[in-house]
């Protein structure tokens, strides 16, 4: 109980929020989920408290925790937290961003940005930036701080966008590059998108959310300033949903991709431009599949999305968040898969890999 409520309880939040009101016509989902004895297992057994398996354009399976276990806490209207799938949300928003105009394209820079003016990200391509492939690793690692800075802090999220701005101002773009999994880059995208909006983030929220995927609820975003000047941006890219919208959204993204509109083609180059990981032979620890798992699992990333991860099939896109918040999408079957835990120590060798191949 203690685990849900730091995971899913507003007051852990250091950061206000916007709320995004709903549809008036949310997405019809089809629901024809029958019970799965494995699948209850898991809810009985671990820390998974919802599951969604989505294919054939309907919903075929469809659970969430029993009400001895976690079922007190959780409905089908609680907004349960992204954690980072909230970076691949600003993937997708960034997206939507370039298509109506905001943004030119990913070989943009962010050098009219004056919170990281003359720093080593001003003249970053956004195609970099969110592949984490700036080379930003003497400075920051995910939420770790590397570098001295005024204040001495440890943790990124602990200070402002402008804050680390002024620290790291004077640095140079590095020599060498590679994937470094940094807070400070999402971040970062997530307030540019906002900057580059002019004061029409909101605007920008309801065209994805309202009106391309019709969430059904109220949906919250971490807060970021609107940025129409030099204001400090705020550290948070996450989203709190339903577990019911979280797949109205990922159907949106697949009607994307499939139509091949504007975002589906940004979604496309993002896949063709990714960063690529080890090969079986030198295997690594898996920020999906962790240690405790049944084996690891290598990926390539590509615009904060997992894909390509080892074992798939097709084209599949991960998203996924701390403690187990997962959506998979497989683009060729349309297959969907959709899950929220508190701590990741549920079988998501099957309920996600082999779901989304169409092996479970």
């Amino acid at each position: 109980e203690l685990a849900f409520i730091y995971c899913y309880d507003w007051r852990f939040s250091a950061n206000g929020r916007l709320e995004i009101e709903p549809s008036s016509s949310p997405t019809v989902l089809n629901l024809k989920a029958e019970s799965d004895s494995f699948i209850e297992e898991q809810l009985q057994a671990t820390g998974l408290v919802s599951y969604i398996l989505y294919r054939d354009g309907m919903v075929i399976r469809d659970a969430i925790s029993p009400e001895e276990r976690l079922g007190k806490y959780v409905n089908n209207e609680t907004r349960l937290i992204s954690n980072s799938i909230g970076k691949s949300l600003t993937s997708y928003l960034l997206g939507h961003s370039i298509c109506r105009g905001d943004i030119p394209n990913l070989d943009h820079t962010i050098s009219d940005w004056p919170l990281l003016q003359n720093t080593l990200y001003e003249k970053e391509r956004l195609a970099d930036l969110i592949n984490m492939n700036v080379g930003d690793t003497s400075y920051f690692q995910s939420h770790r701080v590397k570098f001295d800075n005024p204040a001495n802090k440890k943790g990124v999220q602990h200070e402002s966008i402008g804050y680390w701005g002024d620290a790291l101002r004077g640095t140079k773009k590095p020599l060498f590059r590679s994937f470094n999994y940094s807070q400070m880059v999402s971040a970062s995208v997530t307030n540019y998108v906002a900057f580059k909006a002019r004061g029409g983030f909101e605007r920008l929220l309801r065209e994805v959310y309202v009106e391309k995927a019709r969430i059904s609820s109220t949906l919250e975003v971490g807060y970021v300033d609107p940025l129409t000047n030099s204001d400090d941006g705020i550290f948070s890219s996450k989203v709190w949903a339903t577990r019911y919208d979280y797949l109205r959204i990922a159907i949106a993204m697949l009607n994307d991709w499939r139509s091949n509109n504007c975002v589906g083609k940004y979604l496309k180059e993002i896949h063709k431009n990714r960063v690529k990981g080890l090969p079986p032979s030198k295997p690594k620890r898996h920020m999906i599949f962790r240690h405790h798992h049944k084996y690891q699992r290598n990926y390539d990333y590509a615009g904060f999305f997992h894909t390509n991860v080892s074992g798939t099939k097709d084209n599949i896109f991960i998203m996924h968040g701390y403690g187990g918040q997962i959506i998979a999408i497989n683009f060729d079957s349309g297959t969907i898969v959709v899950a929220h835990s508190v701590h990741e120590d549920w079988d998501t060798a099957r309920l996600v890999i082999d779901a989304v191949n169409g092996d479970y």
